[in-house]
């Protein structure tokens, strides 16, 4: 019996632990109808420092590495889609491949580069649930938690 109680404990403290299954990846407002394109990749030195003028170039060797899940927006397509976080390990990477100038910045600091922990607490300090809201705008990435 004293054996199991440590065990009990811990399973207590672990159920408490929300980890994220699924990313509602949503084109705000003039994204919807913009033809882009938006990758959800494990987190990697390769993908935080690749700059993200060059991450979409055709046969970017970062990006074929990173096997991407990518959901496209533009016209016929839904302004919503889900992608789900199996196999992404603990923190994710979304890259929005946005219309007009950005400069490239290596990590976060680029508005079209956002990573995502994918379990225990986002940087705003909310706790992760099982699904995530990711918009994607002009001014770049945001992340929420779901309902």
């Amino acid at each position: 019996m004293k054996s199991i109680l440590p065990m009990l404990a811990t399973l207590a403290l672990l159920s408490g632990c929300a980890s994220v299954n699924t990313l509602q990846v949503s084109a705000e407002g003039g994204m919807a109808a913009a033809s882009i394109q938006v990758d959800v990749v494990p987190d990697s030195a390769a993908v935080q420092s690749v700059p993200v003028s060059q991450y979409f170039l055709p046969g970017n060797p970062v990006r074929a590495a990173a096997n991407p899940r990518t959901v496209r927006f533009g016209a016929g397509q839904a302004a919503t889609q889900s992608v789900s976080a199996a196999g992404l390990g603990s923190r994710a990477v979304v890259i929005a491949q946005l219309p007009g100038g950005h400069a490239d910045v290596s990590g976060d600091g680029d508005s079209r580069r956002k990573t995502i922990p994918l379990s225990g607490k986002l940087p705003s300090g909310a706790k992760v649930t099982p699904t995530l809201r990711v918009a994607v705008s002009q001014g770049g990435i945001s992340v929420q938690p779901g309902q």
